[in-house]
Formats: structure tokens, sequence, C-alpha cells
């Protein structure tokens, strides 16, 4: 009798720690996130982050699913997709930042069709600024990652939502905001031309 009472005993611990385990370290979604110097910050972010895997359907979109989340850091796409924790609390803004860094990887995957859309947009936009400290060539990869980063928040969340982020982009954050007001002002021309050089990921085709 003690030993069969052992033997349940044993089970129900292993069965206890495998669904602890799998809780942990597994996720519908495939991701793995590490938070570097963990806090409150990086705990919310990551469980927000966790939470919007589970409303939608972001595995379209998963280009890499090795995520960072580290506070007081700017994201980053490379080598490994890293977020900080401004937005911890803000969970669209999570979202836009986390595809944001996504379709980095996405272009480079596709550096041929990335670099023929390139040359279009510096055919529409010859005098645009430069935006970022890598020159000019940044602005135009940009436009090209944040209009797909808009185009799937519309995509998951509605037109309406979407362009909330957005506009909160521009006017709150100051986060690409010609980039961002230049999508929203030459939205179908843009779309064009990804689509011409079929850098939409499948489900915005």
């Amino acid at each position: 009798m003690y030993n069969k009472f052992m033997k349940i005993a044993f089970l129900l611990t292993f069965f206890l720690v495998s669904c602890s385990t799998l809780q942990e370290d597994q996720h519908p979604s495939g991701l793995e996130i590490k938070e570097i110097q963990p806090n409150k910050l990086t705990s919310i972010t990551k469980q927000n982050l966790l939470h919007l895997t589970q409303v939608y359907d972001l595995t379209p979109f998963l280009f890499t699913k090795s995520v960072h989340i580290q506070s007081q850091i700017i994201p980053f796409s490379h080598p490994t997709l890293t977020l900080n924790t401004k937005y911890a609390e803000y969970p669209n803004k999570i979202l836009a930042i986390f595809l944001h860094e996504q379709f980095h990887w996405w272009i480079l995957k596709n550096q041929i069709k990335t670099n023929l859309a390139i040359v279009e947009l510096k055919a529409l936009f010859p005098k645009a600024p430069v935006t970022q400290s890598s020159g000019k060539d940044s602005t135009f990869t940009h436009i090209i990652v944040c209009y797909l980063e808009y185009s799937t928040l519309k995509f998951l969340m509605g037109d309406r939502e979407a362009r909330k982020v957005i506009k909160e982009f521009i006017e709150v954050d100051r986060l690409y905001p010609w980039i961002f007001s230049t999508i929203l002002k030459n939205e179908t021309k843009i779309k064009k031309i990804i689509q011409r050089q079929k850098l939409n990921p499948a489900p915005l085709i």
C-alpha cells in the first residue's frame, strides 16, 4: 500500500513538474523569450507579448522566434530581435514594434526584391530625408518595413486601431514621423511597389 501510494505521489509530482515546465518554456507561438536583466517591466512586456500571440495569429509574421527583452535600450532586429520596455503597458505598441523588427528579418531574407523596391521608392520620393545614421538607403528600407508593419496591424486589428497606433507614433512618440506620415499619405502608391516586387508576406497578398 505504501509503495502504491509513493508511486501515485511520484506520478502526480512528475505531472505537475511537466505542466510547469511546459508553461514556462514552451509557448504555442514557438517564441523563445529571454529577459535580459529581468525586472518588473521586462516581465510585463513578456507577458503582454505572449498574450498577443494568443489574441492574434502571428505565425505568418514570425521570421525569427528568438526574442530578448531589455530595459533602456533601442529596439533592434539583429543578431537577436530585442524589444525594450518603453511600451510595456501598451500592447498595441508592443505588437507594432515587434512586427517592425520581424520585418527587418523578412527583407533580409528577400534582399533582391527589397533592392528593386528601393529603386522604385527612390524614384517616387527623390527628396526623401536621411532619417537614419546609416544613410539615405535606410530611409527607403524603413519605408518598406514601416509599410509592412502598418499593413499587418490593419490586417490583425483593423484600419481604425492600426491608424491610431501609427498616428501616436508620429505625433506623440516622434517615431519615424516623416516615414509614417509619407506612408499614410501615399499608401496606395507604396502598396503597388510592394506588391509588384512581391514583398508581401502571404496573408497580405
